[in-house]
């Protein structure tokens, strides 16, 4: 068992990605909490409140807070493609650049996220990567040997079995959608990997044991909720002391 020594937060409601990216940071930097995590954060999007963050606009966090380097691992077919596995960066940029223009994927919602990645991988002077992959555990044991606890998602209704829930939390069978939920992985096993779960508001009653947001997960259960659209997000080469406060 490998295990490393991490801070929790609790999280405001739909902040899990600010949380675990605060968590993240201050395993680097003990400066670094959720209130600064969050003032940073509102410069990557203003949207958070209602849709929380995604990967790339972590990603784009995680470099303000001062990780010139971002790896985000992820096999998301809903809007990436395995044909784009083996291509360099540029060509990548070069292919969201084209990508985020076309007018069909706007009404699709996936306009927005070409355009994301598209700033995420152009962020002048750092060395951020998409890894189109699916190893998610051998990326979580290599970071973890690394000494460093990476950040995961996950779909968090199918963890717990939550109903899907229309864009005004009316539980919507149909028409619903699942929520995905952002975590900080801080220890592994051969049996699973141990969780730092900034969510607070959900865990009573039947899920009183989750409420301390430190938690065990089996390695099947866990490659389960993350499926074809989880991620693992890992910052490298932490400098204190940049211009956090930059817009870029």
């Amino acid at each position: 068992m490998k295990k490393l020594k991490v801070k929790r937060f609790k999280q405001e409601p739909a902040h899990c990605a600010v949380a675990s990216c605060a968590v993240y940071t201050n395993y680097f930097n003990e400066e670094v909490d959720y209130e600064f995590t969050k003032q940073v954060a509102y410069k990557v999007s203003k949207s958070i409140p209602d849709d929380g963050m995604d990967d790339p606009e972590m990603g784009i966090l995680l470099n303000l807070l001062g990780f010139r380097q971002v790896d985000i691992i992820c096999s998301d077919l809903r809007y990436l493609d395995y044909s784009w596995a083996s291509l360099s960066k540029a060509a990548l940029i070069e292919l969201f650049e084209k990508e985020k223009r076309r007018k069909v994927w706007q009404y699709e919602g996936f306009s927005s996220k070409f355009k994301l990645l598209h700033k995420f991988l152009s962020m002048e002077g750092y060395s951020n990567s998409l890894v189109i992959d699916y190893n998610f555990g051998e990326r979580i044991r290599a970071a973890i040997d690394q000494g460093i606890p990476p950040i995961v998602t996950f779909n968090w209704s199918l963890f717990f079995k939550f109903p899907k829930c229309n864009e005004y939390g009316e539980t919507d069978a149909v028409h619903g959608s699942a929520e995905e939920h952002a975590v900080v992985v801080n220890g592994y096993s051969d049996k699973g990997v141990y969780i730092i779960d900034s969510h607070q508001e959900s865990y009573k009653y039947s899920l009183k044991e989750y409420r301390s947001g430190r938690y065990f997960v089996p390695w099947e259960i866990l490659m389960t909720i993350m499926g074809s659209t989880g991620t693992v997000i890992i910052g490298y080469d932490y400098r204190e002391n940049l211009n956090q406060y930059e817009l870029v």
